[in-house]
């Protein structure tokens, strides 16, 4: 995995939506917090694991990143 950063005009950054990334398994549950991103006015991906949001953020640097972190001491 290597991030290849693109460039983007400044009409693009004033113009796009913040892009938030959900790593969550859970998909009934990250697809019920993308719903509520709406309300945010933001545009949202969702990955079920740390593989897939590598790829994810390989093609689109997200603005935020939402990561499920297990809680291995519970």
């Amino acid at each position: 995995f290597k991030y290849k950063p693109g460039l983007r005009s400044l009409n693009q950054l004033a113009n796009e939506r913040p892009l938030l990334l959900i790593v969550e398994r859970d998909r009934e549950f990250a697809e019920t917090l993308a719903r509520e991103t709406k309300n945010w006015d933001l545009r949202t991906q969702i990955a079920p694991n740390a593989i897939a949001a590598k790829e994810l953020i390989a093609e689109d640097c997200p603005d935020v990143v939402l990561l499920d972190l297990p809680a291995h001491d519970s």
